[in-house]
Order: C-alpha cells, then sequence, then structure tokens
C-alpha cells in the first residue's frame, strides 16, 4: 500500500491491536471507526443527489473489507504490554485546549504526557494494548509490562487490587512524574514509595523535568512543573539524573516479590530509550525503533513512513504468512518478514501457526 493508505492504515491498526485488545471494549465497537475512514476517500458522483460511491478496484476498498471481516470475526487478542491510564485524572488534567491557550499542542503537561509520550512508545518497535486504571484487575496474567501514565490519585481497595495485579515475578511496572502523590490525607512521599515500591520525593518548587541517562543520551522536555519528584532509594538503579543536578530522575528496582520497578520523573520521549527498557524488560521487539508495527494474535501491521527494508520479527514461527492486501505469501516455516519500499507503504499480514 502506498503512501495515501498509510493514515488509515495506522488507524485501523490502533483501533484493532489496542482497543479491541483492551479489558472490557467490544470488537464489534470498533466497526464505529469504519465510516470516520470511509467518508475521508468516497468520491461524489452526484452532488445535488449527494450519492457516493466506492470503486471496487481501490486498494481502500479492499484494506476496509478486510477490517470489515475481521471484526466481525470477533478475534480478541491482548499484547504483553498494557498502558494504563486513570480516566479521572485525565479528565482533571483536561485536554490541552482547556489548559493555557498560549501552551496548546505537545508544549503542555497533558500532551507531553498524553500524546507526545504515546507517539515515542507506539514508534518504539512494540506493541501494546491501552486499558483504564478501572479495568487493570481484570487484565490477562499474562501481562509482562504495566506502563502506569497517570496515576497520581490510588487509594483504598482501588491500590489493593492494582498491587495484587503487578506485583508477581516477571512483572515489570512503569511508573511516571507523581505515582500514588494524591493521599487520603493529601499529599504524601509514602504514599508514592508505598505504591511503586522505591522510595521517591517531591520538591515543591517549579523546576524543569529535562534529563540525561547515564549513558549520556539526553531525555528532553519543556515543562517546569512543581512538584518535581525524585528517587532517593539507595538499592535502585540509577537510569538519568535531572539535567544540571545529581537528583535521580528515573531508576528501577527489583522488588522483593519478584517484580520490578521503574520511575521516571519525566516522559520519556525517545523511541530508542522506549525499546532499551523494554527488552530489558523481556519483551518482543517487532521491528527496529523508529518504525510502527502493532500486533492483534496471528495480525501483524508494518507501516513505513521512509525508503529502505525493513524486517518483522515474529514471536512465533510461521507455517504461512500472507500479506492480506495483496493475497501474496511472504512466508513459509519462517519467523522473519522482510519488505523493501521506495515509498510510504503499509502491509498487514496473517501468520498462521
Amino acid at each position: 500500500m502506498k503512501k495515501s493508505l498509510l493514515l488509515p492504515a495506522m488507524l485501523f491498526a490502533l483501533c484493532a491491536a489496542s482497543e479491541s485488545a483492551a479489558e472490557n471494549v467490544p470488537p464489534a465497537a470498533l466497526g464505529s471507526f469504519l465510516p470516520v475512514i470511509k467518508s475521508y476517500y468516497r468520491k461524489p458522483v452526484s452532488r445535488a443527489r449527494r450519492i457516493w460511491v466506492r470503486r471496487a478496484d481501490d486498494p481502500l476498498a479492499r484494506h476496509i473489507q478486510i477490517w470489515r471481516r475481521l471484526f466481525k470475526s470477533g478475534k480478541t487478542a491482548h499484547a504483553e504490554i498494557a498502558v494504563v491510564i486513570d480516566p479521572v485524572q485525565r479528565a482533571v488534567q483536561g485536554p490541552p485546549q482547556m489548559e493555557d491557550p498560549k501552551r496548546l499542542g505537545n508544549d503542555n503537561f497533558f500532551g507531553l504526557f498524553h500524546r507526545a509520550m504515546l507517539n515515542a512508545l507506539s514508534f518504539s518497535g512494540f506493541s501494546y494494548d491501552v486499558t483504564t486504571l478501572d479495568t487493570l484487575p481484570e487484565a490477562p496474567a499474562d501481562r509482562k509490562v504495566f506502563i502506569f501514565v497517570n496515576c497520581y490519585q490510588v487509594n483504598g481497595a482501588k491500590r489493593e487490587a492494582l498491587l495484587k495485579k503487578i506485583r508477581r515475578p516477571g512483572v515489570t511496572a512503569f511508573w511516571f512524574y507523581a505515582p500514588g502523590l494524591i493521599s487520603a490525607e493529601g499529599f504524601s512521599d509514602g504514599s508514592m514509595s508505598s505504591l511503586t515500591g522505591m522510595k521517591l520525593a517531591a520538591r515543591y518548587e517549579a523546576l524543569p523535568l529535562a534529563a540525561q541517562e547515564l549513558s549520556g543520551r539526553k531525555l528532553p522536555c519543556r515543562l517546569v512543573e512543581s512538584p518535581r519528584v525524585r528517587c532517593t532509594d539507595p538499592d535502585a538503579e540509577k537510569l538519568a539524573v535531572y539535567s544540571g543536578t545529581q537528583e535521580v530522575a528515573a531508576a528501577r528496582k527489583k522488588l522483593a516479590d519478584g517484580s520490578t520497578a521503574v520511575f521516571a520523573g519525566l516522559p520519556v520521549l525517545r523511541s530508542d530509550t522506549w525499546a532499551d527498557l523494554l527488552s530489558q524488560a523481556g519483551c518482543h521487539r517487532l521491528v527496529r525503533p523508529g518504525v510502527f508495527a502493532r500486533r492483534m494474535g496471528d495480525l501483524f501491521l508494518l507501516a513505513v513512513r521512509e525508503t529502505g527494508e525493513f524486517t518483522v520479527k515474529l514471536p512465533f514461527r510461521a507455517e504461512k504468512i500472507t500479506e492480506l492486501h495483496s493475497g501474496e505469501t511472504a512466508g513459509r516455516d519462517t519467523d522473519t518478514v522482510t519488505v523493501r519500499t521506495d515509498d510510504w507503504s503499509t502491509w498487514l499480514w496473517q501468520a498462521e501457526k
């Protein structure tokens, strides 16, 4: 598929690989996305009568038919990585247009943590699902990674259920900015520490959140926020420090129950940093960082916006791999697919075990 189909393909992939796999989201509901995409590509035959048609041989028509069939099949699957959003805190923070009009887009707190960071994650080479804090207790037992984007207030029964889910051997939890800061008694360093499993402390002063990894790789962030949270745990492995200081901005700690906690006081906006962190957590990388890839069960989607050669590494060996748009066989008895392109392109494969 060529350039014009990249955006709808990515939208369909996000719907199928993320939201259909999220708990309590029926696959049939994803059909509501189809009219939005289709209406963008329909061409008017008679404006007076408002008649719209779609050519039968149009590649996009085949693309829509494929996804409609997949939606109706009721297929569900889940990724080993789950991004966890607290919808209450998301509403409290508000979308960018509700904040200072001079700080729209990705320049504000909401934009960097909710949009820019997840965009960087999307191009890390790993596939992930999106779920909510409320449905987390129902998450599949074989999740390897939970990424808590905005869980600043987790108390009572909700906290107990969350800890029961993530404090297990082999599970890694990523915590961002000020996890658990808001307790029933007010702002609390102790609440953050007990939730994450590592000692965290808030500094109530407007300070920049930009940081630098110990390897020297910079973690850019334009935010100046209060509080700024740092890790003070002597048993935690330092990953990054706030720029110009020795305060720990990111750290990782192996907990006594066999799980791992990773803290970052700023959004991770680099796809290569995400790729390193998720590889170290034991997750399967589909493609190299900088490329968009998604998986939903036996379906694999690759969307590229550059020329070159791209290799997708499946997490299992497939007896046969078929590209669904063209119907061509992409491989047999293999766990890799390599493609070459001189333009923006999208591929959708189905792998048979």
